[in-house]
C-alpha cells in the first residue's frame, strides 16, 4: 500500500476514546485533517469502543519503514498477525512458519516465554499435590481396613464400600476446588493491584485480567477428576484385601513390602520435585536481583527523566531545534541542586529498543545491505556519560566543539570495539551509518565507553554507536537530570524551566529513573515472586509428604516398637530407626533431583534472559534445606515412637 511508504504515511486511525474526548464524537471526522507532532494527518477511520490492540492506544498510523529498516534483521520489536485465506488450515500455516522459524533460530537466539516457566512450575506443584494425595489416601486406606472389614462383616458388599469411598473423596475434591478457586480470585486481585500502572499499560488486556470462566470450569473438572481417579484407585485396592484376614490381624503392619516401596517412592518423588522447584525459584529470584543490579551503576535513585518532542511546524530545521535544546539544557542545569544534565534519544530500562542502524567501516570490504553489520544508534549530548556514570575506556567524550559545523564524530561501546576492532584501537578509525553505498558522511571514532544494558530481555549488550545531538536533526529527546536527593521533587521546577524556553512545549513521561527501572523489570519481579511462592508450596508439600509417610510408618510399627522396648532396646535406637527411614526416602529423592535440577537450571539459563545456571554451593544449600525439613518432619513421629508403652504396644490392634 502507498501509505506504507515513507512520506505517504500521513493518515491516522483514531481510538473511540480519542474521537469522543478530542473530536467531541464528530460524525464527520473521517476525512478531516488533524495535527500530530507538527504534521498533518488525514483521519481514515475510528475504532469501536472495545478495541485495544496491541495495547490501549489512542492513535494508529501506518508502519512506513525505510529501506535500511527493512533490511535490518536485528529488529525484534515487531509482531506479525494475519488472517488465513479460505481453504488454508492452521496446520498448513504452522508448518510454513515452522520452516521459517527453523531458519531464523539458526541465526538468532530463541527465548523461552517467561510464563511457560510458571506453567511448568504449576505442573510440578500439581504432581507434588497428587503424590501427597496418593500417599495420604493410601495411608488412610490402611488405617480404615479394619473399619471396612467390619462393615463388610455386617453385610456391606465391595460395591457399596467403593461408593462410600468415592463419595467421600469426591466431596473432599470439591471442597479443595472451592478453596483453590477462592484463593485464585484473591491472588488475581492482589496481582492486579500490586503492579504499577506505568507498566501494565503496555500489557494488552491487563485491565481485563480475571479468573477466566474456561479456566474456572477446567479447575472444577480437574478437582473432580482427581478425586474420582484416586477414589477409584482406593476402591480397586479393596479387591486385593482379604477382609476376613484383616479382622484376624493384630496391627503388626498391614502394608506389604511392595506397597511400602510405592509409598516411599512417592515421597522421594516429592522431594525431587521440591528440589527442582526450589532451584527454579532461586534462579528467578537471583535473576531479578541481577537485572536490578545491572542498572545500579547508573545510580538511578538520583536521576530525574522526562521527554520533550518539538513540533515540526514551530521547529522545522535543525538549527532551531538545537537552539531550543541548548536553552532547555541550560535552564534545567541552572536549577539549584542539579549537578548534571544531558539529552539522549533513548534511556536504559525504557522498555523500548534503541534505533538500529547498519554501518560500514572504512577500509573493510563493501557488503550488501542485507549483510552489513548493525548496531544500536544513540544520539546524546556531551554530558550523557557523566550523568549516567558510564566510564570512558579510551579516547574522549563529546565536547562543546562537536557542533553541526564541526567534523562528524562518534563514540562506540566496548562491545562494538572488541567485536569489530579486535586487538586494535578503534579511536581514530572511521565509519558511516548505512551500507557501503550510503550517502551518509563518515564519522571519526573519538572514544570508547563502557557497555550499558538497554533492556532486561536483551541477552547481551549490543554494539552501540553514539553521536552528538548537535550533529543530528532529531526533534525529540529524553532529558536526564542528576540531583543530590529526591529527584521527584524537581518535577515542577523542570516543567517550569522548559516552559521558560517555550510554554507551548509539553513535558511527558516525567519520572525518576529509579521508577523507570522498577517498571522495566516488573515482569521479572512478578516471576521471582510467583516462583518463590511455588517453591514455598513445594517445600510445604514435601514436608507434609515426609511427615505423613513417617507418621503412618510409626503407627504401623507400633507393635514392633513395643517388642523392641520389651526386649530392652534403647529409645535412641528407635529414634535412629525412624530418622534413618526419613533420610533414606529423602536421600533417594535428592539423588534423583540433584542432576535433574542442574540440567533444568542449565536449560533455563539458556532460554531465559538474566538467569544463569545454578552454582554447586546453591544446589547443595537447597538440598541441605530439604534434609533439614525431612529431619523436622521426622522429629514428631519419632517422638511419638519414643513414648510407646511396651505393654500397650504388645496389645495394639
Amino acid at each position: 500500500m502507498n501509505e506504507e511508504q515513507p512520506g505517504s504515511d500521513q493518515s491516522v486511525i483514531l481510538s473511540h476514546g480519542f474521537w469522543q474526548s478530542r473530536l467531541a464524537s464528530d460524525l464527520h471526522a473521517v476525512g478531516k485533517t488533524i495535527r500530530l507532532n507538527g504534521r498533518n494527518y488525514t483521519v481514515a477511520g475510528i475504532m469501536p469502543p472495545d478495541f485495544a490492540y496491541p495495547v490501549p492506544m489512542e492513535l494508529w498510523v501506518p508502519l512506513a519503514l525505510t529501506p535500511a529498516e527493512k533490511s535490518d534483521r536485528s529488529q525484534l520489536s515487531f509482531a506479525a498477525i494475519g488472517r488465513l485465506k479460505p481453504g488454508v488450515t492452521v496446520a498448513q500455516t504452522a508448518a510454513a512458519l515452522n520452516n521459517l522459524s527453523r531458519r531464523l533460530s539458526e541465526l538468532y537466539l530463541y527465548t523461552l516465554p517467561l510464563f511457560a516457566l510458571l506453567q511448568a512450575a504449576a505442573v510440578f506443584v500439581l504432581l507434588l499435590a497428587c503424590a501427597n494425595l496418593a500417599n495420604l489416601l493410601f495411608a488412610r486406606m490402611i488405617a480404615r481396613q479394619r473399619e471396612l472389614a467390619v462393615r463388610s462383616a455386617l453385610g456391606a458388599n465391595r460395591t457399596r464400600l467403593g461408593r462410600l469411598l468415592l463419595s467421600e473423596l469426591s466431596l473432599l475434591a470439591l471442597l479443595g476446588g472451592v478453596v483453590a478457586i477462592t484463593a485464585s480470585f484473591s491472588s488475581v486481585r492482589v496481582l492486579r493491584n500490586s503492579i504499577s500502572p506505568d507498566w501494565t499499560k503496555w500489557v494488552p488486556g491487563w485491565d481485563g485480567i480475571r479468573v477466566d470462566s474456561a479456566v474456572l470450569f477446567f479447575t472444577i473438572l480437574l478437582s473432580l477428576f482427581l478425586g474420582l481417579v484416586f477414589g477409584l484407585l482406593t476402591a480397586l485396592h479393596l479387591r486385593h484385601i482379604s477382609l476376613n484376614t484383616v479382622l484376624k490381624e493384630t496391627g503388626r503392619g498391614s502394608a506389604s513390602p511392595a506397597r511400602a516401596r510405592l509409598r516411599n517412592g512417592l515421597v522421594s518423588a516429592q522431594v525431587a520435585f521440591a528440589l527442582i522447584l526450589l532451584v527454579c525459584a532461586s534462579l528467578t529470584m537471583q535473576g531479578f536481583n541481577r537485572l536490578a543490579n545491572a542498572y545500579q551503576g547508573f545510580q538511578p535513585d538520583q536521576v530525574l527523566k522526562f521527554e520533550v518532542a518539538l513540533p515540526e511546524t514551530a521547529y522545522p530545521d535543525s538549527v532551531k531545534r538545537a537552539n531550543f535544546f541548548e536553552a532547555a539544557l541550560g535552564g534545567v542545569a541552572s536549577l539549584p541542586g542539579v549537578s548534571g544534565t544531558a539529552l539522549t534519544s533513548n534511556l536504559p530500562a525504557s522498555n523500548v529498543d534503541n534505533e538500529k542502524t547498519l554501518f560500514t567501516i572504512e577500509g573493510r570490504p563493501a557488503l550488501q545491505p542485507s549483510e552489513a553489520p548493525a548496531a544500536d544508534l544513540q544520539t546524546i549530548s556531551r554530558d550523557y556519560f557523566s550523568v549516567l556514570k558510564i566510564p570512558l575506556m579510551a579516547g574522549r567524550f563529546f565536547t562543546e566543539a562537536d557542533t553541526a559545523t564541526a567534523a562528524r564524530v562518534a563514540i562506540v561501546s566496548r562491545t562494538m570495539a572488541s567485536r569489530f576492532w579486535p586487538g586494535s584501537d578503534p579511536v581514530g578509525q572511521r565509519l558511516k551509518l548505512g551500507a557501503a553505498d550510503s550517502t551518509e558522511p563518515w564519522l571519526r571514532v573519538v572514544g570508547v565507553v563502557g557497555d550499558a544494558r538497554q533492556n532486561w530481555w536483551n541477552p547481551a549488550t549490543f554494539p552501540v554507536v553514539y553521536r552528538p545531538y548537535l550533529q543530528s536533526s532529531r526533534s525529540s529527546f529524553r532529558f536526564v537530570l542528576r540531583v543530590a536527593s529526591n529527584p521527584a521533587g524537581y518535577a515542577s521546577a523542570a516543567r517550569a524551566a522548559i516552559a521558560q524556553v517555550d510554554p507551548e512545549i509539553p513535558v511527558t513521561e516525567l519520572k525518576t529513573l529509579e521508577t523507570e527501572v522498577q517498571d522495566s523489570i516488573a515482569i521479572v519481579h512478578i516471576m521471582g515472586i510467583l516462583m518463590a511462592v511455588f517453591g514455598i508450596v513445594a517445600l510445604l508439600l514435601s514436608s507434609l509428604g515426609v511427615y505423613g509417610i513417617l507418621s503412618e510408618n510409626v503407627a504401623e510399627r507400633t507393635h514392633e516398637f513395643g517388642i523392641r522396648f520389651a526386649l530392652g532396646a534403647n529409645p535412641r535406637d528407635v529414634l535412629r530407626l525412624v530418622l534413618r527411614h526419613a533420610f533414606l526416602v529423602s536421600g533417594v529423592g535428592l539423588a534423583i533431583g540433584l542432576p535433574i535440577s542442574f540440567a533444568v537450571s542449565r536449560a533455563i539459563a539458556a532460554f531465559v534472559f538474566g538467569i544463569v545456571s545454578v552454582s554447586l554451593p546453591v544446589l547443595l544449600s537447597l538440598a541441605g534445606l530439604l534434609v533439614l525439613v525431612a529431619f523436622i518432619a521426622a522429629y514428631f513421629p519419632a517422638r511419638r515412637a519414643l513414648r510407646v508403652d511396651p505393654m500397650v504396644a504388645l496389645r495394639y490392634e
